[in-house]
This record gives C-alpha cells, structure tokens and sequence, in this order.
C-alpha cells in the first residue's frame, strides 16, 4: 500500500509528541471492532493467511520497522525487523510467499523476507521505489516499482525487472484471474497487464488524470481498480474493456479490496465506501464519529470481512483537536457496515386533499441495499393512513401518504390534527416523529 507525505508528516511529529506523555486511543471506533498496536506503531500494510492477520508498519516512536501477527484469537505479536532505516522509508506492500515466509516490499532498494517466528532478512533488488507486492502464479514474488517497472524476485532472492511504457509510475498490483499481473499506472492513467512471459499490454483510461492507484480482482472475474484524480470505481474486463463508475463525494479513491457480501470496497479520504459488481454504490461512512482516523491500508479478511490499518489525521493540535486525541499508535480493525436506516428528514406536511407528504432518507447499508417498509400515521390510539416506500442508500423522498376517512374528516373540521408519524424499514431501524396538521383555509 502506498503512503503520503503527509502521513509521514504526521507520524514523525507524533514521533516527537511522545516525550510528552500522551496515552493511546482509548476504545475501538463505532462500527468496528480494533486491535490496537504498540506504541507509535502504524500498519502500512496487511495480508490475511492461513496463519492469522500480519501486517508490516513502522515505529515512529521508536524509529524501528515491525511485522506483526493477529492470531485467529486476537493475540498480537510485533517483531522488531533489522536496523538501519531511514526516515523516508516506508514499508509499502506485504504478501504471503513460499514457505510460509512474508515478503514486504519497501520505498527503498530492497525487499523483506520475515519467518512465521519473526527471523528477517534484506533482500537487495535492482529497483526502488517498490510499491505494492503480490505472489504470483510461478511462486516468484511481483512487485511494482515507480521506477516504471514490474519486479520478480523468487524464494532464493534472485531478481528480474520488466519495464513498463515510460512515465507509467506503477503502483498496485494483483494476479488476475487470466494468471497475468495487472498493474494500476499512476502516471500513465492506465491499466497494465504483463503475461508471464513478460509481454507488457496498456490500456489507457478514458478520462485524463484519473491516477489509478490500487487494483484488485473482483469476485466476478474482472479487475477493480481505485482512482486518485476523481471520484470514481473502474473495471477493466481481462479482455480490456474498461467502465469507470462515479461514486459518491467530491474526493478521489485510493484503496480497494474485495469486502463484505461480495462486494468491493475503496477508500475515500478518511471514510470507506462499497460498490457492487454492477456498479451501485453504497452509502461512504468514516471510520469513528469526528472523521479524524486515516485509512492506510485494507484488505479481505479470512472469512469475507474487510480489514482496514488505520492511523490518525491531524499533524498538530489546535482547534478542537487535543493533543491526547491524536494518540500514539495505529490499529488493525475489521470494519463492520453501518445498519440500513430511515430518517424522516423535515416535519411532514399537509399538502391538501387527505394528502400529506412525508420526507424520507436512507442512510447506511451494504451497496445496492435499499431502505423498505411503510410508513403509519396515527392520532392517539388510532390509525390515520399509511403508505409503502423503498428507497436506495443516499436517496431521499418525499413520501405521498393519504389520510383515512375519519382523520381527513377531523382535520377538516377541527382545522388542525395531531398525528404521530413513524417509519418501519424492513431489516433496519425505523424513525418516529409528532407533528400538527393544519388545514388550508380557502379565502
């Protein structure tokens, strides 16, 4: 996974910000559950395997790099790798090689190969800048590099580079389902496919500065892939045909991975959002309720949830940002999709007739969920009317609901009518609001 400057930014002043003493973020984050890692500690990368959850990240405290491991029941073990590093490095990519071992790809000139029990060692490369890192169908380890280049390393450390079209500043990588690494050009806004024979292919986006940045294998046979310049999804088929798919918000994607029921989830900015195969997206929701945590890396977990790495925003306090709450380590948390609800967004109002319009919204859900149910009226212990309505994640409504016979009769007689509104959504919470009809007087 890829970092940023700012994040580096960020973590060395938190780095600094350790002498004074400042405690960890309390509590995991509403709508997941979270492993919180050692002091100073942010994850930058995170593979699942048949061993548990690992991660590659770095100290900013300590000024170390760490691989960890989250067992199947929640132990975490941190293992210090070999000195030396610098303060530009970052680790950017990790993934499960032969033998058991992990392979971390890093900003610099080298790779690294961790032992289940922790045992590292520097694998020099002839290329820098790696970026993300996959195993391939041959065993041999790929990595990117923004050198402009796709790197094969194999169990014994030996290396070969294929060169990708100028300009291309690859970034993430995965096996496709054609046994081809695809690679998310950054520079070139497009997509590469390299066969395992080394045959470069470019696709070119259809839109410029798109900056594809991650890829991924969908769950339907095709590539995903995330990009930086716009907010949008895109698909490549292995054929090469591309759709790009807007998603809601103004800000690019960065990250993306295969997620819950069998959709693709990105990040965007400090939220998550999900999009289906078909392209219906779902409702982008952050991480905790102040919108402050980073997103740093994700990825499926072992039973089809998605994982994220998550960090902090704010390089300095000021405003309504203590320094406490920036905290001092990242966390590993498994991210669970906010529930489907209703909302009735305004008071309802009479609109003449036995009509009265009632405004609808539907929050949360998985993408191409939508909010169901009906809406019932009621005066005191009676029943005033009612309707149906179904609505998709983001989408609003006004509702037409018609009065019964005695509730239309009251109002028009009394000249006003107190009504308790309440929405029932099928799967989901509902909502519940009073309000005072008032008649139209005809002048």
């Amino acid at each position: 996974m890829v970092g940023t400057d700012p994040r580096r930014r960020s973590r060395r002043w938190l780095a600094a910000l350790a002498v004074l003493g400042c405690a960890l973020v309390a509590a995991p984050s509403a709508g997941a559950t979270a492993t919180r890692l050692g002091a100073g500690v942010y994850a930058t990368a995170i593979a699942s395997t048949g061993q548990g959850l690992w991660f590659g990240g770095s100290s900013y405290v300590g000024g170390y790099d760490v691989v960890g491991r989250i067992a199947p029941d929640g132990t975490l073990t941190e293992y210090r790798l070999p000195p030396g590093r610098t303060p530009t490095r970052e680790l950017t990519g990790i993934a499960a090689g032969p033998a058991g071992n992990l392979w971390l790809s890093s900003n610099e000139g080298k790779l690294l190969r961790v032992t289940p029990t922790g045992t590292a060692a520097e694998v020099p490369v002839p290329l820098a800048g790696n970026q993300a890192i996959v195993l391939g169908p041959d065993g041999a380890l790929r990595f990117s590099s923004r050198q402009g280049a796709l790197g094969r390393t194999n169990a014994s450390g030996e290396s070969s580079v294929v060169g990708l079209p100028a300009g291309s500043e690859p970034q993430g990588v995965t096996v496709g389902p054609d046994g081809a690494i695809w690679i998310a050009e950054r520079g070139a806004d497009a997509i590469a496919r390299v066969s395992g024979e080394g045959a470069v292919s470019q696709f070119p986006l259809p839109h410029p500065a798109s900056r594809p940045a991650a890829i991924a294998t969908g769950p339907d046979g095709n590539l995903w892939f995330s990009e930086e310049g716009a907010p949008r999804i895109g698909r490549i088929t292995p054929g090469g045909a591309i759709t790009e798919f807007k998603v809601p918000g103004r800000d690019g994607t960065r990250l993306i991975a295969n997620g819950p029921a069998g959709d693709l989830w990105y990040s965007q900015g400090n939220q998550v959002g999900s999009i289906t195969t078909s392209g219906a997206s779902g409702e982008p929701t952050c991480i905790e309720p102040e919108c402050r945590t980073t997103i740093d890396a994700i990825a499926a977990g072992p039973n089809g949830e998605l994982l994220l790495a998550t960090g902090v925003r704010e390089t300095t306090p000021g405003g309504d940002v203590s320094a406490p709450e920036l905290g001092l380590a990242g966390a590993i948390e498994t991210f669970v999709p906010p529930p489907l609800a209703t909302t009735i967004t305004a008071a309802p109002k009479f609109l003449g007739g036995r009509v009265v319009a009632v405004p609808l919204a539907c929050h949360g859900g998985l993408a191409g969920d939508t909010c169901g149910g009906h809406v019932r009226l009621r005066s005191g212990a009676r029943f005033a009317g009612g309707g149906g309505y179904r609505l998709a994640p983001m989408t609003g409504e006004r509702l037409r609901v018609t009065l019964g016979d005695w509730a239309a009769r009251a109002l028009a007689r009394r000249g006003k009518l107190r009504l308790r509104v309440s929405v029932f959504n099928a799967g989901g919470s509902g909502a519940a609001r009073t309000v005072v009809l008032r008649a139209r007087r005809h002048r």
